[in-house]
């Protein structure tokens, strides 16, 4: 079973959305990031269940449902690793 890896990036994505619905609700922040955190984990088991991203193999898109738009995690899938790239809001501009 693949371990998951997390970007700088992605690290720092966490953090900023944490902070932002925290200045309007600190519990829904702490549950947004819960919800995050469980379907990452998931991809440990399910690598693939993410959509490709631009037609790359090894890049792929895994959709979080949370609220109107729900959340998007970048991530590469290594050999022995998952890579989390990125994490956004769906109204973000990314």
């Amino acid at each position: 079973m693949p371990h998951l890896q997390w970007s700088r990036a992605a690290q720092a994505d966490l953090e900023r959305l944490q902070v932002f619905i925290a200045k309007y609700d600190e519990a829904a922040s702490w549950r947004a990031l819960r919800r995050i955190m469980t379907a990452v984990k998931s991809l440990t088991t399910n690598t693939h269940q993410g959509r490709r991203y631009r037609g790359m193999n090894d890049v792929r898109e895994l959709m979080v449902p949370y609220g109107a738009r729900g959340y998007i995690v970048r991530y590469q899938v290594r050999e022995d690793a998952i890579l989390i790239v990125r994490v956004w809001h769906g109204r973000e501009d990314r």
